[in-house]
C-alpha cells in the first residue's frame, strides 16, 4: 500500500458507518445481486416478472453508492486530528499545521490516483447499464438473447467497479498507524 493510500486509508478507520456502507456495496450488492446473477438467472427473473423489484433495488443500490463515493472523496482527514487524544497534547498551532499537513497529504493523494474520477465513471457505467436493461426488460418483445446481452453489459460495468473496491481506488477506510 502506498504511503498517501495508507494515510488515506488510515483516516477513515473511525468511521465503521462508512466502512459498513462499503462493505455491503461491495459484497452484497455488486457480488451478491450484479456480479452472480448469471445469464440463466436473469433470465428466469425476466420470466418470472422479478426484474422490476430487482431494479428499483439496484438503483436504490447506485444512489447508495455515488452517496459513498461522494462522502469519501469529500472526506478531510484533518477533522480527526482533533478527536485523536495523542495529538489533543500538541499546541492549537501544532495541531492546525498538521491538519494543512494531512488535508495537503489526501489531496494530492486523489490527485494522484484519479480516484474521484474513476470511481464517478465507473458508477456512471453501471446506472447507465442498468437503464438500459430496464429497457430491455420493459419492452415488449423481451428476447431472452437480449436480456442476456443487456444483463451482460450490466455484469462487466459492476467488475469495473468492483476492481475500484478491491483495488482501492475507492478507499477502504482508514488504520491508524
Amino acid at each position: 500500500m502506498r504511503p498517501m493510500e495508507k494515510l488515506f486509508v488510515t483516516l477513515f478507520d473511525n468511521h465503521s458507518r462508512v466502512l459498513g456502507r462499503r462493505a455491503r456495496l461491495s459484497h452484497t450488492f455488486l457480488d451478491h445481486e450484479v456480479l452472480l446473477i448469471d445469464d440463466i438467472e436473469a433470465i428466469a427473473r425476466q420470466h418470472n416478472g422479478d426484474w422490476p423489484d430487482e431494479l428499483l433495488r439496484l438503483h436504490k443500490r447506485l444512489d447508495d453508492c455515488q452517496a459513498l463515493t461522494c462522502e469519501l472523496m469529500m472526506f478531510s482527514g484533518s477533522t480527526l486530528i482533533d478527536l485523536l487524544p495523542p495529538l489533543q497534547l500538541l499546541s492549537e498551532e501544532e495541531r492546525a499545521a498538521l491538519k494543512i499537513a494531512v488535508d495537503a497529504h489526501v489531496k494530492m493523494w486523489l490527485v494522484e490516483s484519479d480516484a474521484e474520477a474513476k470511481a464517478t465513471s465507473a458508477v456512471r457505467k453501471l446506472l447507465h447499464a442498468v437503464d438500459r436493461f430496464k429497457e430491455t426488460v420493459n419492452r415488449c418483445d423481451k428476447l431472452d438473447e437480449s436480456v442476456t446481452s443487456d444483463w451482460g453489459v450490466v455484469r462487466q460495468a459492476a467488475a469495473m467497479l468492483k476492481t475500484l473496491f478491491i483495488d482501492g481506488t475507492i478507499p477502504r477506510g482508514i488504520v491508524l498507524s
